[in-house]
């Protein structure tokens, strides 16, 4: 039998070395299967100890561990384990003596490394853990320790655990017990329910691994049950949306590639720990996980590189670059894939695995996980799996201000911010210069230089100068700016979205207000299939420092001499050259592609430098001081000081040689139908693709507006794709005119729901969009050419003629009918007599409908304000009866019918629509009541409604009938 064959068959023996008895016994003990599972998941076994990449990694680990050994203290008046690691100030070098312990048992319990059965290290091992968990990790600390509240409430159970379970059978059960109350004590059972995204993760899976270490199945059951609220998609906060996006933390930080991908993994180990056990997660919205990997993980990572625009301050750890994350996000998939055998979905994730493992530029063996590294080998080594190519496409992420354009040999993302999302996050003195990676920054990404953004990048770039960002060339004073919100609401794009929420082409934008001074402008970037438009205008501030927009800053690593050429001319290649050029036509990097400026643009500033960093410059918590050297070129547009409505207009050709960004310049192929501080849009010349961003009611080219939209119209033959946005999410609902250019005399092919064909004649064609509550959604209406145009319809926006609210118990006779704000509230089951209970009434005149109601939606404006929740759903429901809005009361209001439409409210203030279209029945001859409660299935939490009183944002019955003819 072969080496690989007897390290297999140890791992599921009754006994030995690789799989100690304690841990083997799964069939009789159903907690040791949870151990089993967990040391398989620690260890990596079974695996090919002959790859050269395991060979390596395995080597590693054992001479880290025995280095550790060698170097700890074991006096009877130690106070620390490690001369480099103090305790008792700072909760870094305890979590650091816990991993270091936690890596001697890894080391002992791993088939093939040095220290493998090692009684030495395995003593050491025992020692060092007894005295942590004797000296430093004690009950007469708080649950939140001292210092930083992650390292004992996640990272140091997390590390105990898994000694414990590398270990099991080397150390008492009484001791092991002892070991897993004492994590009780740092993270009790409330902790954990009150935990959220990534985080609430760590604490299921702390629970889970404690319920196996001590045999504890009410453990294990109370970590599953914490487990569910997580596997369901948010609304608002932190944790996974149903876009695919990820956010963590109070300022709201797009985390997709940090938290999230952290959660997804976590999902996934915890999926493998529980499978086969007496404690599986049955929950259903375990298939939004799935989706998620799909919507979310696997977009944002290309040809194996985690895109930066994703992973919050983990740009700033010089552990953690973007292959990094692409090979940690590979091994997620490759998990999931094991969790569903022969399923379609199982050999996707494989396919798409593999082929991003193929090109990473990061080596299996410097991960430093053996578990990895032989998940990632088999994969690699399975002729039945046919690696992939990058799939092409947009993919907009409009719940974190995020998008990623992918092409043949290319990739580009870009991040913005708004009032919905951070500008960036710097904490634990970590990404103390991220100060414009959310103002626009742009990243692209390049086959032929993989290790653009993972060679000393972020450690020696000019962060005053990232790509795709105008910004104050002022230096800001570190973490200036990090973890705050502009107030500007306007940030995402539009996109026809495909079954994975990705589409060919793609519109983005951003309102950009800059910290710290008043800076703002207008930017918006339209993707299409060999290139990248960027407009810009509004340019304003009253800085005094130059303002500039910076059109690339690439890194040619430690010795490029990459050609630069400016309208055909060769620009010198030595290092601390620059000049400036008052109207160039293009210009061109060798090896990275082209840029063809369009129109009215600044001077362009052009720069050869050498910079030289340390991540400790940006990571004092984690950062290393050794300097790295590289060099740069730079291109930017150059606005000067105190500029007023400036812009600029340019294309982004990835990987065009010289003489083919020549040629574009010359006929680009694209027109710009507008660039104003109220409409950005183009034209593609040959297929008449037309993609414009209103920053507000406006009109540009053959598109008009009645208010803030991003709108995608694609022409195909026989008809128009039209996709349709409010990336300011301020409205209930926008109105789209498309010219006759577009095409006339359409009828709708199909449709999402919230998007109308009004009107379509020989003159224009007229859309309703419901926008009001999508989140930044895109809706997508297919139009197909007809003889003759259809009947007409059009919608009436009525406001109320009356609304007030109504309170039970001691308030059962109070009027609220004069006030700014309406309160739903439904306490308990709505039918006691509480005084907590709330309910809104609104009346609408609809006796003059000029024709048939064919839908009618409530729109309100509003916000969940109970500290019980994050969101509530509303519904709506038919009254009958008179009443007066100056004399209703809960004792005298209308009786409440049939329930009709619902929807959902955050703690954000937004709209929320309700189909009430059963209430209309033909042409409507009455007046109509509406009252707005809590289904009665779900517990209420207060909600505040704006009212016909409020001066903005008022009730509206939409409603979409026949015109008169």
């Amino acid at each position: 039998m072969s080496r690989r064959g007897l390290l297999g068959t140890a791992l599921v023996g009754a006994g030995g070395l690789l799989l100690p008895a304690r841990l083997a016994s799964a069939a009789e003990d159903p907690y040791a299967l949870l151990r089993k599972n967990w040391f398989a998941h620690l260890t990596g076994v079974p695996f090919d100890p002959d790859l050269p990449s395991m060979r390596e990694a395995v080597a590693a680990l054992g001479e880290s561990a025995k280095e550790f050994a060698a170097s700890m203290e074991t006096g009877a008046d130690r106070d620390k384990l490690w001369s480099d690691l103090p305790l008792g100030t700072s909760s870094a070098p305890a979590r650091t003596s816990f991993n270091r312990v936690k890596q001697m048992a890894l080391a002992f319990a791993t088939p093939g490394t040095a220290c493998t059965d090692d009684e030495d290290i395995l003593a050491k091992a025992v020692d060092g853990l007894d005295f942590l968990m004797t000296t430093t990790y004690t009950e007469d600390l708080p649950p939140r320790g001292y210092d930083n509240w992650w390292d004992w409430q996640i990272g140091i159970p997390n590390a105990v655990e898994d000694t414990a379970t590398l270990i099991f059978d080397h150390l008492p059960s009484d001791l092991v017990t002892t070991y897993c109350q004492r994590i009780d004590h740092f993270v009790p059972y409330e902790t954990v329910t009150a935990g959220t995204g990534a985080n609430l993760l760590n604490w299921c899976r702390i629970l889970i691994v404690n319920g196996a270490l001590r045999g504890d199945s009410d453990k294990i059951k109370d970590g599953i049950a914490a487990l569910s609220p997580a596997l369901d998609y948010s609304l608002v906060g932190d944790g996974m949306y149903a876009d695919g996006s990820f956010l963590q933390h109070t300022a709201h930080v797009a985390y997709l590639l940090g938290y999230g991908a952290t959660f997804y993994d976590m999902i996934s180990a915890l999926t493998r720990l529980l499978t086969g056990s007496d404690w599986p997660i049955t929950d259903p919205d375990l298939a939004n996980i799935h989706n998620g990997v799909d919507r979310g993980l696997v977009p944002a990572v290309w040809d194996g590189l985690g895109l930066d625009a994703m992973r919050g301050r983990n740009i700033a750890r010089i552990t953690s670059s973007d292959a990094d994350t692409g090979l940690m996000v590979a091994n997620t998939l490759l998990r999931y894939a094991e969790g569903a055998p022969g399923t379609e979905r199982a050999a996707r994730w494989k396919a798409i695995a593999k082929g991003w493992l193929q090109r990473t530029p990061l080596a299996l063996a410097d991960s430093g996980s053996v578990d990895l590294i032989a998940r990632c080998e088999r994969v690699l080594g399975d002729s039945g799996v046919r690696a992939v190519r990058e799939p092409v496409g947009f993919k907009l992420y409009y719940e974190n201000d995020r998008a990623v354009h992918r092409r043949p040999g290319w990739a580009f993302a870009i991040a913005a911010s708004s009032a919905r999302i951070a500008r960036y996050e710097a904490v634990n003195d970590e990404n103390l210069h991220g100060w414009h990676t959310g103002d626009g920054m742009t990243s692209l990404l390049l086959e032929s230089d993989r290790k653009q953004f993972n060679d000393a990048y972020w450690n020696t770039v000019d962060a005053t100068r990232l790509p795709g960002t105008t910004a104050d060339t002022a230096v800001p004073a570190d973490a200036a700016g990090a973890n705050t919100r502009p107030t500007t609401t306007w940030a995402g794009g539009a996109v026809t979205p495909n079954a994975y929420g990705a589409g060919r082409y793609g519109a983005f934008g951003q309102e950009l207000e800059a910290f710290g001074s008043d800076l703002s402008a207008k930017k918006s970037w339209f993707c299409l299939d060999d290139c990248v438009v960027a407009l810009g205008a509004g340019i304003t501030g009253t800085t005094d420092a130059s303002i500039e927009t910076v059109v690339e800053n690439r890194n040619l690593h430690s010795a490029g001499t990459t050609a630069l050429t400016i309208d055909g001319r060769r620009q010198p290649g030595r290092q601390g050259w620059s000049d400036r050029f008052s109207a160039p036509a293009w210009a061109h990097l060798d090896g990275v592609g082209g840029y063809v400026f369009l129109g009215n643009n600044s001077a362009l500033q052009a720069s050869r430098s050498t910079r030289t960093g340390s991540w400790l410059d940006i990571n004092p918590y984690l950062g290393d001081a050794t300097t790295d050297t590289r060099r740069y070129v730079t291109l930017a547009l150059d606005h000067g000081s105190h500029p007023s409505d400036a812009g600029y207009a340019y294309l982004i050709l990835p990987n065009a040689t010289a003489s083919r960004t020549a040629e574009r310049s010359r006929a680009p192929g694209v027109t710009v139908i507008a660039n104003s501080a109220t409409a950005q849009g183009i034209r593609q010349d040959a297929s008449g693709l037309t993609m414009v961003n209103f920053f507000a009611a406006g009109n540009a080219g053959p598109i008009t507006a009645t208010g803030p939209a991003s709108v995608v119209a694609a022409q195909r033959k026989g008809g128009l794709k039209v996709s349709v946005a409010d990336p300011s999410r301020t409205q209930a609902m926008v109105t789209v005119t498309l010219a006759a250019g577009l095409g006339t005399r359409f009828t709708t092919s199909s449709a999402d729901d919230g998007i109308t064909l009004l009107a379509s004649d020989n003159d224009a064609t007229t859309l309703l969009v419901e926008v009001g509550g999508a989140h930044g959604a895109s809706r997508t209406i297919d139009l197909v050419t007809q003889p003759s145009a259809a009947r007409p319809k059009q919608v009436l926006a009525l406001p109320p003629t009356a609304d007030a609210y109504i309170r039970d118990g001691d308030y059962a006779t109070h009027n609220y009918g004069d006030t700014d704000e309406m309160e739903v509230k439904k306490s308990g089951s709505g039918t006691g007599d509480t005084g907590f209970s709330r309910r809104a009434l609104l009346a609408f005149d609809t006796s003059n409908l000029p024709g048939k109601a064919h839908r009618a939606v409530l729109w309100l404006n509003g916000r969940a304000n109970d500290s019980g929740g994050l969101h509530t759903r509303l519904q709506a429901f038919v009254c009958t009866g008179d009443w007066s809005e100056s004399e209703v009361t809960w004792a005298n209001a209308p009786a409440t019918g049939a329930g009709l439409g619902t929807g959902w409210l955050t703690q954000g203030q937004d709209w929320v629509g309700l189909d009430v279209t059963e209430a209309l029945t033909g042409t409507a001859t009455a007046a109509l009541t509406f009252a707005v409660w809590q289904p009665s299935d779900v517990p209420g939490l207060l909600t505040r409604l704006r009212s016909k009183d409020s001066g903005s944002d008022a009730p509206i019955l939409e409603i979409v009938c026949d015109q008169n003819q």
